[in-house]
């Protein structure tokens, strides 16, 4: 073999050996870059998941404290404004723009919304109120009224002793929340 075509041989193997390093490195780098996007997008879910959890929580307290209470069931058979100004006018303090008290017949006994969020109250029917509590003690869940997502939640009204919600229903305890564009911004930046 001359050496010339040996010269060539061993330049075109540097120029292959090159080329596999190259398209190596490439691999390599498109493989850690897609690593990375997928981490972050992760990341990012577990914030929102972990923010939107943190919510949730403080959204569930008012009806975990409001549902379980012996003088809530007192209030049912003897409903007086003055109970409702003493001890639901406090549901102001937990951000909330709509809530529900209702008997265990789903007779609506008691509502409030607040107007600057909302217009009008969200009708709840005795339809709903049944299929979101059919065999449970609490609810979750979201409800679309005139383009606009309220999110609402509630519990069985149940006596002091009874935090699992296991005893026959009293009445139904249940608040929404407008998710407005501030809400929505807040949670962004958050």
């Amino acid at each position: 073999m001359r050496t010339q075509t040996k010269i060539m041989i061993l330049l075109l193997l540097t120029i292959a050996a090159f080329a596999g390093v190259f398209i190596g490195n490439q691999y390599i780098k498109q493989r850690q870059e897609n690593l990375y996007l997928k981490a972050n997008e992760q990341a990012k879910k577990l914030v929102i998941d972990n923010i939107l959890t943190f919510k949730e929580k403080s959204f569930l307290s008012p009806v975990m404290d409001y549902s379980c209470w012996d003088e809530m069931v007192n209030y049912l058979n003897n409903p007086t404004k003055q109970w409702e100004d003493v001890n639901l006018t406090t549901l102001d303090a937990f951000h909330i723009s709509h809530s529900w008290i209702y008997r265990k017949d789903f007779t609506k006994i008691y509502s409030d919304f607040d107007s600057t969020l909302f217009q009008e109250e969200i009708p709840l029917t005795r339809e709903i109120i049944k299929n979101v509590f059919k065999g449970k003690g609490f609810c979750h869940f979201y409800m679309n009224v005139r383009d606009t997502l309220f999110e609402i939640t509630g519990a069985t009204i149940v006596p002091s002793s009874d935090n699992e919600h296991n005893t026959t229903p009293n009445g139904y305890f249940l608040i929404g929340k407008l998710w407005s564009k501030d809400y929505v911004a807040e949670m962004e930046n958050e």
